[in-house]
């Protein structure tokens, strides 16, 4: 399991014309995270096990908190808009609602788990 943390201003970088590409700016020393680049590697790896990951997205001076514990997917949402879910936690709809807040999002990455395919089954080898 990988974990990763961001913390500070989210926005949407309007440079790049050809995603919706969410960083997070962090407030102490300005460096900034795309949330998207996470993501993105997140889906596109080649592990076999699934693409689990538990994510969760708390507002700055809010009592909401967003989290889901399940496959990274990409889906239609009730929209037609095709983004990134985890469970029925739309992300990419979920980060647009708070761009320009100040959140912390953790990220737990379980794709990168040594298990094999007999092992996930409950065989081991």
């Amino acid at each position: 399991m990988q974990e990763h943390y961001f913390n500070g201003l989210l926005i949407l970088d309007e440079q790049d014309q050809s995603r919706m590409n969410y960083i997070v700016t962090d407030l102490a020393d300005n460096s900034k995270q795309s949330i998207t680049d996470l993501l993105d590697r997140i889906y596109n790896s080649t592990n076999t096990i699934s693409k689990l990951m538990r994510i969760v997205i708390k507002p700055y001076n809010s009592n909401n908190l967003y989290s889901s514990f399940q496959s990274l997917c990409i889906k239609k949402d009730i929209h037609g808009i095709i983004g990134y879910f985890v469970g029925e936690l739309a992300l990419d709809n979920k980060l647009f609602e708070l761009v320009g807040s100040n959140v912390e999002v953790w990220v737990d990455d379980y794709t990168d788990s040594t298990d094999t395919e007999e092992t996930v089954h409950g065989k081991s080898s």
